[in-house]
């Protein structure tokens, strides 16, 4: 009967006496499943365990053997965590076992039934797969925790650094509106266009200030799994948007909208940029944005579309890099993070975002979100 079933193949070391019968011990093993390397002299066990990674070690040892014990801890040396197996004759297990540093994983009298040993061996092999989870989960909540302190300390440190660059920009903004307050209309119209561009400069460094701020403290949410109503989603996104739709006249299509598993207020930021986005790049006509929904792939796909000034395919996918800003669109307001935000809040929810446009000819938006009932972890899909 094989213990091991479907079940990884475990490897161990069998350490038998000069003089055994060659093969026959660990050609039980390999009949059960087991991959061995087999060895007889303390060379041997040492070349061994510095050229593999071994699961549990067998060893079969003569009570007469007193260089059995020293073996023993040598093992023990080079892999503490090693379980070990001792195959011995039940009168002399009482003085070796006391001389041994860390005990063995199991002792089987000799008998001419492997089953025990057998078991033994196997059971060895699962403790050794139990401690090496246990450290790899340590190792990883220990990364985790790290990573975490870290992204703390980079939000503290975006902070200081935004209140630090954005003081001395309004001091200047204060400054010129002093002058625009008391002396416009007294320089003349070149100097009253300088003092302008000066505004709008410090306007524009000011929101990509608050831009870079709003990117580096835009977390992902570890296994997103809160049902989000899209239709929800967007009558936020709309409200919020009012000023900008009713100064641009533009043409708002909802179509039913999926529930969907996600983070409420990132999806209202990934949504209300797309839509921002479809009525500032407007072409001559009147915008209008449409915004439908369909199950697709274990999820839904969302789609907004726009009858805007479009996206060459060449840059579709460098408008999702931070600060990337198309030729085109370098004379309206923006700081080119908004589609990155968009491409980080994707990606935290397990879903992913593209884009099919033409030059002049609109552009479409779709972004693939996990279902509700099937939420993915981050980057997952």
């Amino acid at each position: 009967m094989n213990l091991l079933g479907d079940r990884p193949i475990p490897r161990i070391l069998l350490i038998e006496p000069l003089g055994a019968t060659p093969g026959r011990l660990g050609q039980g093993f390999r009949e059960e499943g087991f991959k061995t390397v087999e060895t007889h002299s303390t060379d041997e066990v040492v070349e061994a365990l510095k050229q593999h990674d071994f699961d549990a070690v067998v060893v079969v040892a003569d009570s007469s053997d007193q260089q059995r014990a020293g073996l023993l801890r040598r093992i023990h040396q080079l892999d503490p965590g090693l379980p070990v197996v001792v195959r011995i004759c039940a009168d002399g297990k009482g003085e070796e076992e006391a001389t041994i540093p860390s005990g063995a994983f199991a002792w089987v009298c000799r008998s001419d039934d492997r089953h025990e040993l057998l078991r033994n061996t196997w059971l060895a092999c699962q403790c050794r797969a139990a401690r090496r989870v246990a450290d790899l989960e340590a190792v990883i909540r220990e990364r985790d925790e790290r990573v975490t302190r870290l992204g703390a300390e980079l939000i503290d440190f975006a902070s200081v650094v935004a209140h630090d660059l954005r003081s001395p920009l309004l001091t200047i903004s204060g400054y010129c509106d002093l002058l625009c307050h008391e002396y416009r209309g007294k320089f003349d119209e070149s100097a009253d266009c300088h003092l302008q561009s000066i505004i709008d400069g410090v306007a524009r460094m000011n929101r990509l200030i608050m831009d870079l701020l709003s990117y580096a403290k835009l977390r992902c949410i570890n296994r997103v799994a809160d049902k989000v109503e899209l239709d929800q989603v967007l009558s936020d996104v709309v409200s919020n948007l009012d000023g900008a739709i009713s100064q641009s006249d533009a043409i708002l299509e909802i179509g039913v909208l999926p529930c969907v598993a996600g983070n409420h207020s990132q999806l209202v930021q990934l949504f209300q940029n797309l839509i921002d986005n479809a009525i500032k790049f407007r072409s001559q006509q009147r915008p209008v944005v449409r915004v439908s929904g369909s199950e697709e792939s274990g999820g839904h796909v969302i789609r907004v579309a726009d009858n805007g000034i479009g996206i060459d395919p060449e840059h579709q996918e460098a408008v999702f890099h931070i600060l990337h800003r198309l030729p085109r669109s370098r004379e309206l307001p923006g700081t080119g993070i908004g589609l990155a935000i968009c491409k980080k809040i994707v990606e935290c929810h397990g879903g992913r975002i593209w884009i099919e446009s033409e030059r002049d000819r609109g552009a479409t938006f779709l972004v693939w979100l996990p279902d509700a009932e099937h939420p993915a972890g981050p980057g997952e899909q």
